[in-house]
């Protein structure tokens, strides 16, 4: 999978409208450092399942959900982010990191507000897109 992180990766760093939201140094994988500097996006590999398909010779496909998270002080530019990240993946196609991507689908956008902690006068906005990408790494 370390290959089709580094493939979302890459298309989110490669895209200007993400970029100019978010600096790609706060673009992470897995989890968001607490007290780290917003906004941030994160990226995970959720579930993921192997497909066989004859085409000619074999070739290998896995179909998985991959879940893009915005952080930001606003409600606004989460959106903004989300919108940014979702117009970057879906329907994509291509060759990055190593990585063939076939096709990706939008699958959900879940959004919440987590308050402040004790001692902190801002909480933070979330939203999380699950995008459904098919890629092969042949």
């Amino acid at each position: 999978m370390a290959q089709l992180e580094a493939g979302i990766y890459a298309r989110l760093t490669s895209v200007s409208g993400v970029t100019a939201l978010v600096p790609a140094g706060s673009i992470t994988p897995d989890v968001r450092r607490k007290g780290g500097t917003l906004p941030a996006i994160v990226y995970r590999v959720g579930y993921s399942e192997p497909f066989k398909v004859m085409t000619g010779a074999h070739a290998s496909l896995t179909r998985t959900d991959v879940i893009v998270t915005a952080y930001a002080l606003t409600r606004l530019q989460c959106r903004d982010i989300m919108n940014a990240c979702g117009l970057a993946l879906d329907g994509y196609s291509g060759q990055t990191a190593g990585v063939t991507i076939r096709g990706t689908t939008l699958d959900s956008l879940d959004t919440a507000y987590i308050e402040p902690a004790a001692g902190e006068n801002q909480g933070i906005y979330v939203a999380s897109l699950t995008v459904r990408v098919m890629h092969s790494t042949f």
